[in-house]
């Protein structure tokens, strides 16, 4: 645990302000993956498969849809 959050704390250069702003670009990534699988999960089973998509597999499809 210590380990990683120095590795954090060094990844942020050590400040507060960029802690805090990695620490709200998280949420708000959390946010837009969240928004996308509630979107897919609104979808028809045959409107996922035209998208290539299985209601299984909606959540990895909402993950990477952010890259």
């Amino acid at each position: 645990m210590t380990t990683a959050t120095f590795a954090f704390l060094r990844s942020t250069n050590g400040s507060l302000g960029g802690y805090l702003s990695a620490l709200f670009a998280g949420i708000r990534e959390g946010k837009q993956i969240a928004r996308r699988y509630d979107a897919l999960n609104r979808l028809s089973e045959a409107q996922l498969a035209s998208l290539g998509l299985k209601r299984s597999t909606l959540a990895q499809a909402a993950v990477d849809g952010a890259r």
